[in-house]
């Protein structure tokens, strides 16, 4: 058996078709702010490479634009989470 059939048959549900992954908001928002955070690092990773003045600008202004988005982005998530169940008290507990 290969990988590829390994992750074919992982994707399929039950009934043989292709089934959806679905990701909720958060997980959305999350991978979304990692994506940005990687994109803004690897373009700083470019810039040590580049020994030009405009490579400095390139990493302060658009490098640096990602990973403040992305961090941005990220605590915005961890913040707004609505919480769809309610908090146990101290009654429920007993």
């Amino acid at each position: 058996m290969t990988p590829f059939t390994i992750l074919r048959n992982w994707t399929r549900s039950s009934y043989g078709k292709a089934s959806e992954l679905t990701l909720s908001k958060i997980e959305r928002r999350l991978r979304f702010s990692g994506i940005l955070v990687t994109a803004g690092l690897l373009i700083e990773a470019m810039c040590l490479l580049w020994a030009r003045p405009l490579a400095f600008i390139v990493l302060v202004g658009l490098a640096g634009f990602f990973v403040a988005v992305g961090i941005a982005l990220y605590l915005y998530s961890l913040v707004s989470v609505c919480e769809s169940h309610p908090v146990a008290t101290s009654q429920n507990n007993r």
